[in-house]
């Protein structure tokens, strides 16, 4: 049994612990209310967070829709323009010369003649077969070759070259139509579908040769078809 001597510092020993117990309870309350402060900047983070994810939805939307506006625009100036692939260039060439020489193979079955051509150019690329552009009077015009030109198989052998590589003539398009025309190839090998062209600037698919039509105006065109 212990003594009273024992006792007393036992009872002195708890009430030095007791002592502190005010201090604890301070710093426990400190931590808590930091961890209160803690959570609601943690909320007020994350609210802002979808504020801006918001306004960053509503940005991309409206810069989406001011590049399809330019691209618009764009178009609507190569309305009467069409543009001849597969030509190889020659140093001293006269894109004119070509440009007449191909359209005079196109008048055995149309009445166009070389003074529809208002301009013709050939890009400025390092490619050795760049493309030329050709910009004509009017769109009856440029519809009249581009129809004539899938009846008849052109190719650079007719200019002069050794080898018959075919030549292809279509509608010029904005470099970012071009790229989602390319995008659209893809895809349609891809389905194994039958028909993509453009016509007066819009990108077209169909299936078959019954089925609709399917505009490609975005890149989200594309995903909708399976």
């Amino acid at each position: 049994m212990p003594t009273n001597k024992e006792i007393a510092i036992s009872i002195e020993a708890i009430n030095a612990k007791l002592s502190i117990l005010p201090g604890l309870q301070s710093s426990l309350q400190f931590i808590s209310d930091k961890f209160d402060e803690a959570l609601k900047e943690i909320k007020a983070l994350k609210e802002e967070n979808i504020r801006l994810q918001g306004n960053n939805k509503i940005l991309n939307a409206k810069v989406e829709a001011l590049e399809l506006k330019i691209d618009e625009n764009e178009q609507a100036t190569k309305t009467k323009n069409i543009e001849i692939k597969g030509i190889p260039y020659k140093n001293g060439e006269n894109t004119e010369e070509i440009c007449k020489t191909l359209l005079g193979m196109l008048n055995k079955e149309t009445d166009q003649t070389f003074n529809d051509i208002e301009a013709c150019h050939r890009q400025h690329t390092k490619s050795e077969k760049s493309n030329i552009i050709v910009r004509l009077k009017n769109t009856k015009t440029k519809d009249s070759i581009l129809k004539e030109s899938k009846k008849q198989k052109l190719s650079i052998k007719s200019l002069g070259f050794q080898n018959d590589s075919p030549i292809f003539i279509n509608e010029e398009l904005t470099a970012r139509r071009k790229e989602l025309f390319y995008l659209a190839l893809q895809k349609k090998r891809e389905l194994k579908w039958k028909f993509l062209w453009s016509a007066n600037g819009r990108i077209l698919m169909r299936k078959t040769d019954s089925s609709k039509i399917n505009p490609i105006s975005v890149k989200q065109d594309l995903e909708k078809i399976q």
